[in-house]
């Protein structure tokens, strides 16, 4: 697992405003040739982060789900089956009357993905227990 610094979160927590960070790179077998050319983040510190899930709503929330480009490479060639260190950024936000809508889109973000079923049953568990 990856140990995030501040700086590698703010600069992610920054990136989610431009929308190309929004893009979902697909986990797959890919050659060195595509994964020299997957879109990533790059921090300050030359780590460079994948985003693997996001949302965009009419309403103004965005979010993404990253992970860093080293595990993605892990994923991808089948050496890992889940991901050990997972982000995620938001922007924007969806309060109804009774506050619920932003806590609905951010399940929704979560259970999106059927790759990270389980991983994404356990946050969505974590994050039912919150409410």
């Amino acid at each position: 697992m990856t140990q995030l610094t501040d700086e590698q979160y703010w600069k992610l927590a920054n990136t989610v405003y431009k929308d190309s960070a929004l893009n979902i790179n697909e986990i797959k077998n890919l050659t060195e040739k595509e994964l020299k050319n997957i879109d990533s983040i790059k921090t300050s510190d030359n780590t460079k982060w994948v985003t693997i899930n996001s949302i965009n709503t009419d309403s103004g929330l965005q979010a993404m789900a990253v992970i860093p480009m080293s595990e993605y490479k892990d994923l991808c060639s089948g050496k890992i089956t889940e991901p050990q260190t997972l982000v995620f950024a938001t922007r924007g936000s969806e309060l109804g009357e009774d506050g619920w809508m932003l806590k609905r889109q951010h399940l929704q973000l979560l259970v999106r993905t059927d790759c990270y079923h389980q991983i994404y049953r356990k946050l969505y568990v974590m994050e039912n227990t919150m409410i």
